[in-house]
């Protein structure tokens, strides 16, 4: 969710979010009704789409593989048709314990924290954590399972992707943002530690409770971003063969940008120019239309060198 469409997924076939939720000082224990009155008081429409989920059984939404572990260590995996597979590990998740395997799971961290993870039926995941008390931690952890040579990096605009070693965006995670019970932004934003990106929300004994903060993850099931580098930036404006340029693209994809690179010769020439360099966005849920933008500086982990 972005901080204008609560609830809402990102442009993707599958998603992980992830989201704080901080609910009143007064509440006492964790069970499944206090987590899920925390939820509706705060954003209910991520309800909305919900569906039901078993600990320790896989969850089919759409054409995504969705395993809600009974072990909070053990993590949430996402895995599908084209999208390998994704896990997300849980804050406090040595300490948590399963509170109900209903149809909506429960992990009480043991620190007035709890941890509510969602399966919706688009394939995207919502982790929510519902927070008891001014003295809950500020920060809250979650280690992605990246593969071998991807790197998570943050971007210019508060948030974070993962990018593979060949440049591809292989996993979005939108800036964070949060509320409190007034509807006031609460300060909120990510440092990544390795493969491990940390949510910082600044709640405490001024805040309105309960506050609800939602950063955002984003595994696709291809690239739907492909950054080029300086020098593929200039190859691309120069009108250099695409069989070169795509090379490392697997084929579908190839095929389907092929034609927007040819295109967009002149973007990308400008792009080149302006120091800057070009990536290829699909908005669609497949290979759809791919549209070119221009970036630069920290974006996709300072890929534009």
């Amino acid at each position: 969710m972005s901080g204008m469409t609560r609830g809402g997924s990102a442009v993707a076939c599958a998603a992980l979010l992830v989201a704080a939720a901080v609910t009143p000082a007064a509440a006492s224990g964790t069970d499944q009704d206090d987590a899920l009155a925390a939820i509706e008081a705060i954003v209910p429409d991520v309800l909305s789409d919900a569906i039901d989920v078993e600990a320790g059984l896989v969850t089919q939404a759409a054409a995504v593989e969705v395993l809600v572990p009974s072990d909070a260590s053990d993590g949430i995996t996402v895995s599908g048709a084209g999208l390998g597979e994704l896990t997300l590990g849980l804050p406090f998740a040595e300490d948590a314990t399963l509170v109900d395997a209903g149809n909506v799971v429960v992990y009480d961290n043991g620190n007035d924290s709890s941890t509510v993870p969602l399966v919706n039926d688009d394939g995207s995941v919502q982790v929510l954590t519902t927070i008891t008390s001014a003295d809950a931690p500020t920060q809250y952890a979650y280690p992605l399972g990246l593969p071998d040579g991807s790197i998570l990096a943050l971007t210019a605009d508060g948030g974070a992707e993962v990018i593979s070693g060949d440049g591809f965006v292989t996993t979005v995670i939108e800036a964070p943002w949060a509320y409190d019970a007034n509807g006031n932004a609460v300060a909120t934003h990510y440092v990544v530690d390795g493969d491990t990106m940390v949510q910082i929300i600044d709640h405490g004994p001024q805040t309105a409770y309960p506050v609800v903060a939602d950063p955002k993850l984003t595994k696709t099931w291809w690239n739907t971003t492909i950054y080029f580098n300086r020098s593929e930036t200039k190859r691309i404006g120069d009108r250099a063969p695409l069989a070169t340029i795509l090379a490392f693209v697997p084929s579908a994809i190839a095929k389907a940008v092929g034609a927007y690179l040819t295109a967009s010769a002149g973007l990308f020439n400008y792009y080149y120019s302006n120091g800057q360099c070009g990536k290829m966005v699909s908005y669609g849920s497949g290979l759809g239309a791919y549209f070119p933008q221009q970036y630069g500086g920290s974006e996709a982990g300072g890929y534009c060198k």
